[in-house]
Parts: structure tokens; sequence; C-alpha cells
């Protein structure tokens, strides 16, 4: 089997990629929602979902394992 290096330097930038794209998609949903539709509750929450995946992705294209121990163990 592989080492974590190697696994986390090999998915980590599909992985920041594909968290990057998820927050761009649901900005643009809270932002139609917000705009269009005048749902501000579930744009609010949209937004805010957008916010932590790009936690996530910031996380993830850093490819850095020592980041890993300071995630709660419920989104390891």
């Amino acid at each position: 089997m592989h080492s974590n290096g190697f696994f986390l330097s090999d998915v980590a930038g599909f992985l920041g990629g594909y968290y990057t794209f998820l927050a761009i998609m649901n900005g643009v949903a809270a932002m139609i929602l917000w705009r269009r539709q005048q749902r501000t509750g579930w744009a609010v929450f949209w937004a805010s979902f957008a916010g932590v995946m790009m936690i996530l992705a910031s996380l993830a294209l850093s490819g850095s394992a020592s980041m890993v121990p300071v995630l709660p163990e419920a989104i390891r």
C-alpha cells in the first residue's frame, strides 16, 4: 500500500479542484436563490456551505499531512 505522503500528493489536486467546483456551484445557487427567488434563508445556508467547501478545498490543495490532525474526527 502507498504511504500517506504519496496518497496526499496524489489526490490533493483532484480533491481541491472538486471542492472548489462544489463551492462555486453552491455560491451560484445561493446567489440565484437570493436575487431571483427572494429566499434569503436558503441563500444564507448555501453561501455558508460554499464557505465550508472553500475551507476544505484549501486544506485539500495544501496536501499537507500536518493539517489532518487539526481536523475533528468526524471530518477526517
